[in-house]
């Protein structure tokens, strides 16, 4: 058995806490939900496993579902390491989902079908999922061709990935997904991780991107299993199972240079070039030091304004900067720039951003 599934229901049945069992259940029942929206706090999930109340500040109240789900995400955790050497199937997949919501104010809802695929349309972000009518056939291939071979971390994420494409349930998919990837690291000897609400942006963008390049979601699961694998020294656990995609590679990563990697590909996204007018893109503090002249041109819904200064060949460059959000979009043109251009460029920019 794979030592930390043993360790984990050792500590289960004894109802021990304090260790690895206790942590796991508020870290992941906190994180995953609260990707998903909930409000509750880490101590009040906390406090709601050791003391099975609730317990808000002053002037502050708790929705109920949000209560409920944490509740039932203990339960569908026990319900993992039960069947964690299983192997996974529909049957098991759709107990998560009605553990997950039963006694949420989905369940009712007659449509809903709590532990049942979806009988309305729905989508994940920006991006279509399966119809209805596709999903029995959809994830019954899934699993088959997921089933076949050796599993590794990989092929772990892979699944999550598509699973999450054909989003199979009315809702719950992102939390049922996250199960089932720590129930199969469990199942095939590799380190289980949490992924954090503080980098679910990360986790959001890799599985955008993962059918154009599958890098940022297996980093940010390679820097949330070594998380896991620091917890599980500090409890002095001998893991002894595999905590990298290919034993043959003994490589070992560290997680401060995953975090960079992931944040530096961040940064590089921001700064794609996807005009020809888009020659560099600079951070506003890099550009303060260098303009010798800002001028108020003109402006494309007020929110974007043409500055000038001269670069260090003394030539005229211009910049387009816009303020959206919390963000700050950069532009930096060569002279040949004009009004239209600029336009244009921010319109087809904003067009391939919505892909």
């Amino acid at each position: 058995m794979n030592k930390v599934l043993e360790r984990l229901k050792e500590e289960k049945e004894m109802r021990l806490k304090g260790c690895l069992y206790h942590y796991t259940q508020v870290k992941f029942a906190y994180n995953t939900n609260r990707i998903e929206g909930s409000k509750l706090t880490e101590d009040e999930t906390r406090y709601i496993y050791e003391t099975y109340t609730i317990s808000t500040g002053k002037n502050k109240t708790a929705n109920v579902n949000d209560i409920i789900e944490t509740v039932n995400h203990f339960s569908c955790f026990n319900y993992l390491l039960d069947i964690a050497e299983k192997p996974l199937s529909e049957i098991i997949i759709k107990e998560f989902h009605k553990i997950l919501k039963t006694g949420s104010s989905d369940s009712f809802k007659d449509w809903f079908r709590v532990g049942e695929y979806k009988t309305r349309k729905n989508i994940v972000g920006d991006i279509e999922t399966a119809l209805p009518s596709e999903v029995n056939k959809k994830m019954k291939s899934l699993l088959s061709n997921y089933l076949k071979g050796n599993i590794d971390l990989n092929k772990i994420i892979d699944f999550h990935y598509n699973f999450e494409k054909i989003h199979p349930f009315q809702d719950g998919n992102g939390r049922v997904g996250r199960l089932i990837m720590f129930k199969e690291c469990l199942k095939n000897n590799i380190i289980p991780f949490i992924i954090e609400d503080e980098k679910k942006q990360f986790y959001y963008m890799g599985l955008k991107e993962y059918p154009n390049s599958k890098t940022r979601l297996n980093e940010i699961c390679l820097y949330s299993q070594d998380i896991y694998i620091d917890v599980l020294k500090y409890f002095n656990i001998d893991y002894g199972c595999k905590t990298i995609n290919n034993e043959k590679n003994k490589k070992v990563r560290n997680k401060d240079k995953l975090l960079q990697n992931i944040k530096s590909r961040d940064k590089q996204q921001d700064n794609l070039k996807y005009t020809k007018y888009h020659t560099a893109s600079y951070e506003l503090k890099d550009l303060i030091d260098n303009i010798t002249k800002i001028t108020e041109l003109e402006k494309y819904n007020s929110k974007i304004t043409k500055l000038t200064y001269k670069n260090k060949n003394a030539a005229d460059v211009y910049v387009l900067q816009r303020k959206n959000g919390s963000i700050i979009d950069i532009w930096h043109f060569n002279n040949d720039f004009n009004k239209i251009q600029a336009l244009k460029f921010i319109k087809d920019w904003d067009k391939r951003k919505t892909e």
